[in-house]
Protein backbone atom coordinates (compact mmCIF):
# COMPACT_ATOMS: atom_id res chain seq x y z
CA UNK A 1 0.00 0.00 0.00
CA UNK A 2 1.86 3.40 -1.21
CA UNK A 3 0.55 7.10 -0.19
CA UNK A 4 1.13 10.53 -0.94
CA UNK A 5 1.39 12.82 2.31
CA UNK A 6 1.75 16.52 1.67
CA UNK A 7 3.78 18.41 4.51
CA UNK A 8 2.27 21.32 6.71
CA UNK A 9 2.77 23.33 3.20
CA UNK A 10 0.50 22.13 0.49
CA UNK A 11 2.73 20.91 -2.04
CA UNK A 12 5.74 20.38 0.00
CA UNK A 13 5.31 16.20 -0.39
CA UNK A 14 6.68 13.36 2.01
CA UNK A 15 6.44 10.61 0.13
CA UNK A 16 6.11 8.25 3.14
CA UNK A 17 4.58 4.99 3.17
CA UNK A 18 1.49 4.37 5.28
CA UNK A 19 1.07 0.47 5.38
CA UNK A 20 -2.45 -0.51 5.62
CA UNK A 21 -3.72 2.25 6.81
CA UNK A 22 -5.22 3.35 3.15
CA UNK A 23 -7.94 1.44 3.03
CA UNK A 24 -9.20 1.94 6.62
CA UNK A 25 -9.05 5.73 5.81
CA UNK A 26 -12.09 7.59 5.15
CA UNK A 27 -14.19 4.00 4.90
CA UNK A 28 -17.69 4.70 6.49
CA UNK A 29 -19.05 2.09 8.36
CA UNK A 30 -21.25 0.78 4.97
CA UNK A 31 -18.13 1.23 2.79
CA UNK A 32 -17.67 -1.95 1.44
CA UNK A 33 -21.45 -2.69 0.71
CA UNK A 34 -22.62 0.71 -0.32
CA UNK A 35 -20.77 1.96 -3.93
CA UNK A 36 -21.69 5.46 -3.55
CA UNK A 37 -19.70 5.20 -0.04
CA UNK A 38 -16.78 4.07 -2.14
CA UNK A 39 -16.60 6.82 -4.67
CA UNK A 40 -16.50 9.35 -1.90
CA UNK A 41 -13.07 9.05 -0.43
CA UNK A 42 -12.56 11.50 2.93
CA UNK A 43 -9.26 9.98 5.01
CA UNK A 44 -8.91 11.37 8.32
CA UNK A 45 -5.51 12.56 7.76
CA UNK A 46 -5.66 16.05 6.03
CA UNK A 47 -2.14 15.32 4.89
CA UNK A 48 -3.21 12.35 2.70
CA UNK A 49 -3.44 13.06 -0.81
CA UNK A 50 -3.73 9.39 -2.44
CA UNK A 51 -3.68 5.67 -1.89
CA UNK A 52 -3.32 2.42 -3.66
CA UNK A 53 -4.85 -0.57 -2.59
CA UNK A 54 -3.56 -4.07 -3.70
CA UNK A 55 -1.35 -2.82 -6.30
CA UNK A 56 -3.93 -0.96 -8.23
CA UNK A 57 -7.05 -2.48 -7.62
CA UNK A 58 -8.24 0.66 -6.13
CA UNK A 59 -6.50 3.65 -6.66
CA UNK A 60 -7.86 6.70 -3.94
CA UNK A 61 -7.19 10.37 -4.57
CA UNK A 62 -8.71 13.46 -2.67
CA UNK A 63 -9.53 16.20 -4.85
CA UNK A 64 -10.74 18.58 -2.37
CA UNK A 65 -9.23 19.97 0.41
CA UNK A 66 -9.84 18.77 4.20
CA UNK A 67 -12.88 20.86 5.56
CA UNK A 68 -13.48 23.17 2.64
CA UNK A 69 -15.63 20.89 0.20
CA UNK A 70 -15.70 23.53 -2.42
CA UNK A 71 -11.58 24.25 -2.34
CA UNK A 72 -10.49 22.05 -4.74
CA UNK A 73 -6.94 20.64 -4.88
CA UNK A 74 -4.92 22.25 -8.17
CA UNK A 75 -5.16 19.75 -10.93
CA UNK A 76 -1.42 19.53 -11.21
CA UNK A 77 -1.01 18.47 -7.80
CA UNK A 78 -3.88 15.44 -8.20
CA UNK A 79 -2.10 14.36 -11.85
CA UNK A 80 1.17 14.02 -10.21
CA UNK A 81 -0.40 12.35 -7.24
CA UNK A 82 -2.42 9.76 -9.34
CA UNK A 83 0.93 9.04 -11.06
CA UNK A 84 2.52 8.18 -7.65
CA UNK A 85 -0.26 6.06 -7.29
CA UNK A 86 -0.11 4.49 -10.74
CA UNK A 87 3.91 3.76 -9.92
CA UNK A 88 3.28 1.56 -7.14
CA UNK A 89 1.22 -0.73 -9.79
CA UNK A 90 5.05 -1.53 -11.23
CA UNK A 91 7.04 -1.02 -7.84
CA UNK A 92 4.83 -1.51 -4.50
CA UNK A 93 8.03 0.25 -2.21
CA UNK A 94 9.34 3.83 -2.44
CA UNK A 95 12.61 2.25 -4.18
CA UNK A 96 14.97 3.75 -6.62
CA UNK A 97 13.06 2.06 -9.50
CA UNK A 98 9.52 3.71 -7.99
CA UNK A 99 11.33 6.93 -7.97
CA UNK A 100 13.04 6.41 -11.36
CA UNK A 101 9.57 5.22 -13.07
CA UNK A 102 7.69 8.47 -11.41
CA UNK A 103 10.26 10.96 -12.82
CA UNK A 104 10.42 9.28 -15.86
CA UNK A 105 6.25 9.76 -15.75
CA UNK A 106 6.14 13.17 -14.82
CA UNK A 107 8.64 13.82 -17.91
CA UNK A 108 6.12 12.53 -20.74
CA UNK A 109 3.38 13.81 -18.12
CA UNK A 110 4.95 17.35 -19.15
CA UNK A 111 6.04 16.82 -22.88
CA UNK A 112 2.34 16.65 -23.83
Amino acid sequence: VGSVVIGAELGREDHGSIPGKCDREGAGTNARTDPRTRLNWCPNNPALLGCNVGAGIEVKLRLRRPNRDSDFIPLDQVLDTMLHELCHNAHGPHNANFYKLWDELRKVRFLS
